[in-house]
């Protein structure tokens, strides 16, 4: 069984090489690394020349703005067997690349694709947040975030840190669409392959599979990307596989979103104030969809 990983980039040279560093310590060595440079204009192919001689480093320039676009370059690109995605600003477990092999091989007709476990690079208040919001949405559907466990819904798929079989792809035409808001392409993907699994094929997740993300922190950021999912969970409602998993997911999170702040050691002001924005920046993410929609349909 071949692997295949694809690295998307944008302009983001200094964590490419780190990226790529990591990869060079795993335990076991992939067929290729696909690195998708989504139209980059700093020094990215320097970088991956950097590596030639060290890693099996295929460099592919996609025109086309837009993290749909490399990822599709990346699957269509890629030859093999299992198609391994990780973005550019991830630091890889040593493990990372045989726990996936490991996966595969366990039930290689059953087992369709691998959800893998993140961890926030980053530890200021900010990024505390982001963990533990990524790891409440986790859990609701997992247990022990420690143990490999079957995942219900595509909805959960993450491609920052994503494994899943090439031929399932190809035989049930699976792409990333480009016209999908930004950041919602990977979970439509997702939800499409579930919808594409018989009964006895699984979608799991596996800890060991195991990446440090280094997220954007600040609260530039924070806004941004809160703007972001409140725009793109109005546009996965046409899914039921989104409305099943948000409708379960939602009384889960109103139960236990009181802990979020209050694991953290930030004053009582700066927990107001963050609720309050994020709650805001949330909502008018879900407008602009609704007002954006309207025009369209007009």
């Amino acid at each position: 069984m071949t692997i295949s990983i694809i690295v998307v980039t944008r302009n983001r040279s200094e964590h490419l090489d780190e990226c790529l560093s990591s990869i060079l310590k795993q335990t076991i060595s992939p067929k290729e690394i696909y690195v998708i440079d989504n139209n980059s204009t700093d020094n990215t192919y320097s970088i991956c020349v950097k590596y030639l001689s060290k890693l099996p480093i295929r460099y592919y320039k996609e025109l086309n703005t837009g993290i749909a676009y490399a990822r599709q370059a990346g699957l269509e690109k890629s030859s093999g067997d299992i198609l391994v995605y990780v973005d550019d600003d991830c630091i890889v477990d040593k493990n990372w690349l045989k726990s996936i092999s490991d996966s595969f091989e366990l039930n290689p007709k059953k087992i369709i694709a691998i959800q893998g476990k993140s961890l926030s690079y980053w530890k200021d208040w900010l990024s505390l947040i982001e963990q533990y919001s990524y790891d409440l949405w986790f859990k609701y559907a997992i247990d022990d975030l420690n143990k490999p466990n079957i995942l219900k819904f595509g909805s959960y798929t993450d491609t920052k840190n994503f494994a899943i079989n090439r031929n399932f792809v190809i035989k049930n035409k699976l792409y990333f669409n480009h016209l999908a808001p930004h950041k919602s392409e990977d979970t439509e993907f997702g939800i499409k392959m579930k919808q594409s699994m018989k009964d006895n094929q699984l979608f799991i997740f596996q800890p060991r599979m195991l990446i440090w993300h280094k997220h954007p922190n600040t609260i530039k950021s924070f806004i941004k990307k809160n703007l972001i999912y409140g725009y793109n969970q109005n546009y996965l409602q046409q899914y039921k596989d989104f409305r099943e998993m948000h409708n379960l997911y939602k009384p889960y999170i109103e139960r236990n979103k009181i802990h979020l702040l209050d694991k953290l050691n930030i004053n009582w002001l700066k927990k107001y104030i963050l609720q309050k924005i994020n709650r805001l920046i949330f909502t008018i993410g879900s407008i602009n969809y609704q007002i954006n929609k309207h025009y369209l349909n007009k």
